[in-house]
């Protein structure tokens, strides 16, 4: 039978001709199942960095970055700008404008050549708010009105409603409240008719600010309690307490204006201490500037003067230049007020600097003004008046102004002259009647005199009209003169900042990239979970990267430990850790050395090896720090050694101190082949074991700006001793949050908690 079916030439021909057609159908259909797979996981990693835009904003922006390799990867175009767009959203809550900026351009023309309303009207929206962020009003305005069209289009009510809020903010600022009163109940009425509580909080508190810009601060309040209201409910369920922090703000904002000072700086330290909390730079700077001029107003300049300098020092440390000319000028008039017009006059110098950088010229108006009355306070009239002409020049009315005082003046001595001529001579008429030759002789003595004193009042303030015209043209070019220089000096710096706007933006996200490479080198969570059932990593970098690092293995039945603090921090100290965790690979695993002091020995050989280290003449002296133990899961024994780390046992109310050799893993003097000692402590159960480097002590902060310390570290360690090793990782992270303060992080910090149960209940078996 079958041999006579392949036989058949037919049946043949018909079996060449469907097996490849049923094959590429096959070939198709799996093609097409992982471009579905593929678009589900990208749908489903944006909609967790949605999520996460405000409650876990590094979270988002790697889960963004995921979905936009896959999506590029995949030609996904429309899902391409859709990751875009929540990059740049989350860049915008970091404070990150240029980043924002950049990336919700590129989801503004990806979504435009794919004609995907939705996300290009969303994209407007927050483009607009990073330029109203930045002061580029009209540019705001400008994408708020598009956006609002789009929304329009495509019957989008919601997205409706933020756009007339957005405008009506606009508005706000230009001054035009009318108009935003009506933007703003426009948006209030829609969210009303739809389940939208963050829209009804979010332009309830725009009203409340526009009444408050009115001095109708009873109606304020009101809104303004209707929108923390919903605010809190949301921080409720949600977790999200951003509105809450800026609904206290305004409160705090309405009682200063209204003169209610006590109120207000209640509120202030409210908002300070969530930000402190959330650990918001830029809100606590703000705050220190409002608290300041609160104390300011109140008189008492010593509180009003440290807390302008706090937000000073914090808004440099951010580069945030937008508000460094109002906060100089703030302490500027605080020294004035002291009558220290020498201090006074610096800060107002530098103020004047900065906001002719920026080109505020609002500001810059101010800071005249400024200068001009502690001059005059100073008995420095003619510099007084130098900024005193300076300041009504800005204002652009001081020319006209000046003109038509001088032709009011001499139209009205014309007038009244004129009035008291026809008067003389009505009365000279009058007396004619009477005694004509008398009265005509007098009539023509006063008429001559007073054409001639007419004349000679004309002439006076022709002269004097004369005068101001040629001081008033000299005065304009020389403004003009000025004008063109700023000008050029304007543009120079706006070049200049802007490229090194560009090079620091390449160099950040180079960094960033560096840390995910740092991150995967580093045990990762699963892998230590596997070794320990209960335990703690503490890992705060302080440029991004980081010099500490930690390795955890397991070979046979014996569990390495290794907590190590390079040279240096940020790039240096990273690739000194990726040089040291290559070196523990080859030693620990491919070695198999499994003696701690030999460990180190080895290290210490091979790092002096690689940087070309010597002590007979001047070259690197690079290194590392290093507690390193092995734990025997058969004997339950720790064996340790340490190069200047030592670490931790705590048992019960004991705490066991295994110090450490005082040299490190490198060059040190003549004693670079001394052998490093190891010591043994019999482990018993419900042990913690604590392994660390120096930047959590060495942190400074409290009141007196002192280290924390050794000793109030293992105090802590000491008391939490009770509590899990995960609750004992946040009392760290409180202890040393509430230390630092406004104190900046000085180093890389590490700590390592591990707790021993006993009867290898601890460890996986290999």
């Amino acid at each position: 039978m079958c041999r006579t079916v392949f036989k058949n030439p037919a049946f043949l021909f018909l079996l060449l001709i469907i097996l490849p057609f049923q094959f590429s159908v096959a070939i198709v259909d799996t093609s097409l199942q992982d471009r579905q797979d593929s678009l589900k996981q990208i749908e489903k990693l944006l909609a967790s960095s949605e999520y996460h835009a405000s409650r876990d904003t590094r979270t988002s922006i790697g889960e963004a970055m995921e979905a936009l390799k896959m999506s590029r990867s995949g030609k996904f175009t429309p899902k391409t700008a859709e990751c875009y767009y929540h990059l740049g959203y989350a860049h915008y809550n970091l404070n990150h404008y240029d980043s924002a900026y950049m990336y919700l351009q590129k989801a503004q023309r990806l979504s435009e050549q794919t004609d995907n309303q939705m996300i290009l009207a969303l994209t407007l929206n927050r483009i607009g708010n990073t330029c109203q962020l930045k002061g580029e009003f009209n540019q705001a305005l400008e994408n708020y009105q598009r956006a609002l069209e789009i929304n329009r289009e495509i019957n989008n009510r919601k997205e409706v409603a933020r756009s007339l809020t957005n405008i009506g903010s606009i508005f706000r600022t230009f001054g035009k409240y009318d108009d935003a009163i009506q933007f703003h109940l426009e948006a209030l009425s829609i969210y009303a008719g739809m389940d939208a509580p963050e829209g009804t909080a979010w332009t309830s508190l725009n009203i409340s600010r526009l009444f408050k810009l009115n001095e109708d601060y009873d109606k304020a309040l009101e809104y303004l309690d209707q929108a923390l209201t919903i605010y809190r409910k949301i921080a409720r369920e949600e977790g999200v307490e951003t509105g809450v922090t800026l609904c206290l703000k305004e409160y705090s904002l309405i009682y200063s204006q209204s003169g209610q000072t006590k109120k207000a700086l209640e509120y202030s330290r409210q908002v300070l201490e969530r930000n402190q909390e959330a650990g918001n730079q830029y809100g606590i700077a703000n705050t220190y500037f409002t608290m300041g001029k609160i104390h300011q107003k109140t008189g008492d300049l010593t509180k009003s003067l440290q807390y302008l300098q706090q937000a000073l020092s914090i808004k440099r440390g951010l580069d945030d230049q937008i508000e460094i000319p109002s906060i100089l000028r703030s302490i500027g008039e605080n020294y004035m007020q002291r009558e220290n017009h020498t201090q006074a006059r610096e800060y107002f110098r530098k103020a004047l600097s900065q906001a002719r950088r920026q080109n505020q010229k609002e500001e810059i108006k101010d800071i005249y003004q400024a200068l001009y009355k502690t001059h005059r306070r100073s008995g420095n009239h003619q510099q007084a008046l130098d900024y005193y002409t300076a300041y009504s020049s800005l204002k652009d009315s001081l020319n006209n102004q000046r003109i038509s005082e001088l032709e009011m003046q001499y139209e009205f001595e014309k007038k009244q002259e004129q009035l008291r001529y026809e008067q003389k001579k009505k009365e000279a008429i009058q007396q004619a009647r009477l005694k004509r030759q008398r009265i005509l002789s007098w009539a023509f003595i006063i008429g001559f005199v007073l054409l001639l004193a007419l004349l000679v009042v004309i002439y006076q303030s022709y002269k004097r009209k004369v005068r101001s015209n040629r001081q008033l043209a000299q005065q304009k070019q020389e403004i003009e003169n000025q004008r063109d220089e700023i000008e050029a000096q304007r543009n120079t710096a706006t070049r200049q900042r802007d490229q090194i706007a560009r090079q620091n933006r390449i160099i950040t996200e180079s960094i960033e990239y560096a840390s995910r490479i740092q991150s995967a080198v580093l045990p990762q969570e699963k892998t230590i979970g596997k070794i320990f059932s209960d335990y703690f990593i503490f890992y705060r970098p302080k440029n991004i990267v980081s010099g500490d690092f930690y390795w955890i293995n397991q070979i046979d039945s014996k569990v390495v430990i290794v907590a190590a603090d390079c040279t240096g921090h940020g790039v240096p100290g990273a690739f000194m850790s990726m040089l040291g965790v290559a070196f523990l690979n080859e030693i620990i695993n491919q070695n198999r050395v499994l003696d701690p002091g030999k460990i180190l020995n080895q290290l210490r050989r091979n790092l002096i090896d690689a940087l070309h280290q010597t002590t007979r003449k001047r070259g690197s002296r690079d290194g590392m720090d290093m507690a390193l133990a092995i734990i025997d899961t058969q004997t339950e024994t720790l064996h340790f050694s340490g190069a200047y780390n030592p670490m931790y046992i705590i048992r019960g109310d004991e705490l066991i101190d295994l110090k450490a050799n005082r040299m490190p893993i490198g060059v040190h003097s003549v004693y670079q082949e001394t052998p490093f000692s190891v010591q043994q402590e019999k482990l018993q159960p419900n042990d913690r074991l604590y392994f660390f480097t120096d930047g959590f002590t060495d942190q400074f902060g409290g009141e007196k700006g002192t280290k924390f310390g050794r000793k109030q570290f293992k105090q802590i360690l000491l008391d939490s001793e009770h509590q899990s090793m995960e609750k004992q990782k946040q009392t760290l992270d409180h202890s040393l949050t509430d230390w630092m303060d406004s104190w900046g992080q000085i180093d890389d910090i590490m700590v390592l908690g591990f707790k021993f149960h006993g009867d290898n209940h601890n460890f996986s078996r290999s």
